[in-house]
């Protein structure tokens, strides 16, 4: 027993010995007041102890920012309303995960201490709020008067009908004050009070803007609306459109030709008087219309609805083609032979064509598959099977090949015989695709 209390009382002693530094016991230093500076504190031992103490001490900043930043991250979504934008918000939270580096720019070491008994190392971070933050300031006034100046570059642009030049220095601007966002937060957490920018565009007000100036372009049709033909053939003319940003002009404008579905049938890019002409072959579209509407490359997505609502709409009449195909199976038997040119002749009647028992053009289709899947069940063996199908269209009167198409498709069944069957007659035909191939013969 009395040499527990003796081991007790060193222990006592040894602790009693030892030498913490205040400031760090308590995280506060009277020459760096809290509303001037950051203080950290850390320690270390071993090997390399100073150093350690010091890495510390940078981190213990480090970690008192991140928590204030992720609040300014908060207030910020909040008050400049990211969360209407996906992309900007995107964009934002992106940027903002490496706002906070690791070792703090301008947090300085001032003041070490080594405790002589336990050769433990303290070290005393500190960091000037208003030094750091002025270096903050610089930065995002210098992105606030860029996109000033953007903006300034696009009105220029309109005012020359470059309409995608405009749109995409708006955008620019927009992504500058996206990527001082989070610097914002980084310096309304250390400053403790919040910056204000020079001017007041934000992401939200400049995606705004650009929608105000799509709704402000204008499609005039100048022909080709209203046409007829008989289906594979060309239409008599071309569809012309002129684009106009108010009563400007819109040069280089990249326009998409499609159907209603919003399947591409073809591209062309306005003049020096803002026209463009897109020549088409007659074939079913959905409610017989052809649309054309403008694209912004990689911000065509971003602005789909608004561009789409100004697109201009030409309608046109089909008639039944005159050509008709004859279909054949190649090395394709039983079924599946059945069931695959019952496929292909539906879709061939859909896109507009008819189906003949003998004609110049014929649809040769082979079709080959990989290795069967087997599995157990219940009920038995089951072979799955997928398939691969090619639509060859022959020209019987020069013998050539005039193009091909394929297409895919699962089938399962209890024989392997059943499995293939089921894959044929579940093979879909891209409609678009097949009248691209059948419309060959009239090129």
């Amino acid at each position: 027993m009395k040499l527990f209390l003796v081991l007790g009382f060193c222990a006592m002693l040894c602790s009693a010995s030892a030498q913490v530094p205040d400031w760090y016991a308590t995280h506060t230093h009277r020459a760096h007041q809290p509303d001037l500076y950051i203080i950290g504190v850390g320690a270390g031992e071993g090997s390399n102890a100073v150093e350690k103490a010091k890495k510390n001490a940078q981190a213990d900043i480090v970690s008192q920012i991140k928590v204030q930043v992720k609040n300014e991250i908060r207030t910020i979504t909040e008050s400049y309303q990211l969360n209407q934008d996906e992309t900007v918000s995107s964009e934002f939270r992106s940027q903002s995960r490496t706002v906070v580096s690791e070792e703090i720019a301008g947090a300085v070491i001032v003041e070490t201490f080594v405790d002589p008994q336990t050769d433990i190392a303290y070290a005393l971070a500190a960091l000037d709020r208003a030094q750091y933050c002025g270096g903050l300031r610089g930065d995002m006034n210098t992105a606030w008067t860029q996109a000033a100046e953007l903006r300034t570059t696009a009105a220029d642009f309109l005012t020359r009908g470059k309409f995608s030049d405009a749109v995409h220095s708006v955008a620019e601007a927009r992504a500058l004050i996206v990527g001082a966002l989070p610097k914002k937060a980084l310096h309304d957490a250390v400053a403790g009070k919040a910056y204000t920018p020079p001017n007041p565009a934000t992401p939200l007000s400049l995606t705004s803007e650009v929608r105000t100036m799509i709704s402000k372009v204008r499609m005039e049709k100048l022909q080709g609306d209203r046409q007829s033909g008989k289906i594979g053939t060309k239409f008599g003319e071309p569809f012309t459109v002129r684009v106009l940003f108010e009563s400007t002009p819109v040069t280089g404008a990249e326009l998409t030709f499609e159907a209603t579905d919003q399947i591409k049938l073809g591209d062309a890019q306005t003049d020096d008087r803002g026209e463009a002409s897109f020549s088409a072959h007659v074939r079913k579209l959905p409610g017989n219309t052809l649309r054309v509407r403008m694209g912004l490359g990689e911000m065509t997505k971003e602005f789909e609805r608004t561009l789409v609502s100004g697109a201009a709409a030409f309608t046109f009449t089909p008639h039944l083609s005159d050509i008709g195909f004859e279909i054949a199976t190649q090395s394709v038997k039983g079924a599946s032979s059945e069931a695959l040119k019952g496929r292909v002749a539906s879709a061939v009647a859909k896109v507009g064509y008819r189906v003949l028992p003998s004609s110049r053009y014929r649809l040769d289709l082979t079709m080959q598959h990989a290795p069967f899947v087997k599995s157990e069940g219940f009920s038995g063996t089951l072979n799955t099977v997928k398939i691969e199908t090619v639509v060859t269209l022959v020209d019987k009167q020069t013998g050539a090949a005039v193009g091909t198409y394929a297409a895919s498709a699962t089938g399962g069944g209890r024989t392997e015989q059943d499995a293939l069957a089921k894959a044929a007659a579940a093979v879909t035909i891209d409609s678009m695709k097949l009248a691209d191939l059948l419309e060959k013969i009239a090129q």
